[in-house]
């Protein structure tokens, strides 16, 4: 409906099943490559959608992912292992260009599996990213994007979006948009 490029891969439930989300990449430029992923467990239905941009001659990469929930020590666990597969997928052919990597985790910061991703940069700005929008208390930061601080790419702003509602006060979503824009020096 935008008119740009995308990739979009919907979730692996059984065939009986509703497909309940996907993982999109939505960009202004034009597509090198795509692929997805399915993320073990399987069992779990999580995906991960990758997109290489080309910007400016330039490639970029970008991986859009949803990880299991609940925020229980099973759900960690669940999570840590799709996050060890969400690295091994950045690091495919084509990993030598930036990557930006991004997506609901349903963990927060300080959760343990969340320690996997130290060798990026958080790039922060979204604060409270689920929870208000639908009355479910104060919120929690569960929405990140991460870059793996690439000197090629260049953070110059991060944030949150689609937070604010409309005039009959209703969201788009349940989870606030996270950005980020770069340069490429």
């Amino acid at each position: 409906a935008l008119g740009l490029p995308h990739v979009h891969f919907v979730s692996t439930d059984p065939p009986e099943a509703v497909h309940r989300y996907g993982n999109a990449v939505v960009s202004r430029h034009p597509f090198a490559e795509t692929a997805g992923a399915l993320l073990p467990p399987l069992d779990a239905y999580r995906t991960a959608a990758l997109a290489r941009l080309d910007v400016g001659g330039r490639p970029v990469r970008v991986i859009s992912t949803h990880l299991h929930n609940p925020p229980t020590p099973e759900g960690a666990g669940i999570r840590a292992m799709e996050i060890r597969h969400l690295l091994a997928f950045a690091d495919t052919p084509g990993g030598d260009a930036p990557l930006v990597l991004g997506g609901d985790f349903n963990a927060t910061p300080d959760a343990p599996e969340m320690r996997m991703l130290d060798g990026f940069r958080d790039l922060g700005g979204g604060g409270v990213t689920y929870g208000p929008a639908y009355g479910a208390g104060v919120g929690r930061r569960i929405d990140y994007l991460f870059d793996a601080a690439d000197p090629r790419l260049v953070p110059v702003e991060a944030g949150r979006a689609l937070d604010r509602p409309d005039a009959q006060g209703r969201y788009p979503s349940d989870h606030f948009a996270v950005y980020a824009r770069f340069l490429l020096p």
